[in-house]
C-alpha cells in the first residue's frame, strides 16, 4: 500500500512511502464497478483496507508525513475476504461484503455474508459484531449505505444450476438490509430481470434515487432506481443509458457531488463516459461520446469527481 502527497496547486502526485505487509485487494481481476476495498475514516486519521491474502481487514494510522502504521487487524470467519467496505454515517461501524472468491476456500455460509464491525475513531480498533448475515449471491460487487443511514445495499450475483445445454444460469440482484443498533435485518431484494445485474451502487444526495452499471441487452449501461425511503426497496426508473460503446467489464463508477452527472470507466478501454442525471425523475442519459485518454491498454481502474 503506497502513500502519495498531492500538490494542492497543481494536483501533481509524489510518492511518500510504501507500506509493506499489505497485499490489499487480491480480487482485482474480478472486482466490478464501484467496489471499495480501501476506505478512510471520517477524520482521515486512519485507512481501512481489505487484505485478501489473509482473509482480513486492517486499519492503519496515518502519520504526519502520510506514512502508515498498522493499528488493528480482524480476520473474517469461514475463510471470507471483504470484496467491498463501507462506513456508516457517524463513522463508528464498518460494513463488509464477504466474497466466496477469496483464497483458501472456507465455509460458504460465512463467506457469502455481510459482516458488521465496530470501529473506534480514537484508536482505529476494529472488532466483529454479532454473526455474519448470509447473502443469497456469491459475487458481491459493492456495499453501500443510503444517505439517511437506514439501509445497507449489496449488489451481487446468484449462479444457478446449468441448463440442459450446459449454459450457466446467472441472476443479478441487490440485497437490502435494515440497520439497527449495531445489527442488520434482511429487507427487500431487487432481482434484475433485464440484465446481468447491477454492479456498484451510488445514491443522490437525498437518497431518493440510486444508480449502478448493468449489462443489459444493448450492452453495459447506467441504470437508475427510485428508492423507497421507508423500506429501502429499489424500483427501475426510466430506460438504461448506454455507456457509449466502451468495451470490457466496468471497474469504475462515480457520481459528482451535485448529483447531476455520473461517470464510468472499464478495463477494456482508456475512456471515461459521462451521463447527465435528471434531478426530478432520477433518470440518466448518455452525455456525449466517451472521452479517450492515454495510450496504454490497461483500461480505467477508478474514476473520482473532485469538483
Amino acid at each position: 500500500m503506497s502513500t502519495l502527497a498531492i500538490d494542492r496547486g497543481t494536483g501533481a502526485l509524489t510518492l511518500i512511502a510504501t507500506t509493506p505487509g499489505v497485499v490489499g485487494n487480491g480480487a482485482s481481476a474480478f472486482q466490478l464497478a464501484g467496489g471499495r476495498t480501501l476506505v478512510t475514516s471520517l477524520d482521515s486519521a486512519f485507512v481501512v483496507v481489505s487484505d485478501a491474502s489473509a482473509n482480513a481487514i486492517s486499519s492503519w494510522a496515518v502519520g504526519p508525513s502520510g506514512a502508515l502504521t498498522r493499528a488493528s487487524t480482524v480476520t473474517l470467519p469461514g475463510g471470507a475476504f471483504a470484496s467491498a467496505l463501507a462506513f456508516d454515517g457517524p463513522g463508528t461501524t464498518l460494513y463488509a461484503a464477504g466474497s466466496a472468491f477469496g483464497p483458501g476456500g472456507g465455509t460458504a455460509s460465512l463467506i457469502n455474508s455481510v459482516h458488521v464491525l465496530s470501529y473506534a475513531p480514537a484508536t482505529g480498533a476494529l472488532a466483529l459484531v454479532g454473526q455474519p448475515l448470509p447473502l443469497a449471491g456469491t459475487l458481491p460487487s459493492d456495499i453501500a449505505i443510503d444517505p439517511s443511514g437506514a439501509h445497507v445495499y449489496v449488489p451481487d450475483i446468484v449462479f444457478g444450476p446449468a441448463t440442459a445445454s450446459g449454459a450457466q444460469v446467472v441472476t443479478g440482484q441487490v440485497e437490502v438490509f435494515a440497520i439497527g443498533a449495531g445489527t442488520l435485518a434482511p429487507g427487500p431484494v431487487y432481482v434484475d430481470k433485464a440484465g446481468f445485474g447491477p454492479t456498484g451502487l451510488r445514491f443522490n444526495a437525498t437518497g431518493t434515487f440510486a444508480y449502478a452499471e448493468d449489462l443489459v441487452a444493448t450492452g453495459w449501461s447506467v441504470v437508475a432506481f427510485s428508492v423507497d425511503l421507508a423500506t429501502g426497496a429499489l424500483a427501475p426508473s426510466g430506460a438504461a443509458a448506454p455507456s457509449g460503446g466502451q468495451g470490457g467489464t466496468p471497474t469504475a463508477f462515480t457520481i459528482d457531488a451535485s448529483g447531476s452527472f455520473a461517470f464510468t470507466g472499464d478495463v477494456g478501454s482508456n475512456r471515461v463516459a459521462a451521463f447527465a442525471i435528471d434531478a426530478t425523475t432520477g433518470t440518466a442519459r448518455t452525455n456525449g461520446a466517451p472521452v479517450a485518454y492515454g495510450t496504454g491498454g490497461g483500461g480505467t481502474i477508478a474514476v473520482v469527481a473532485v469538483r
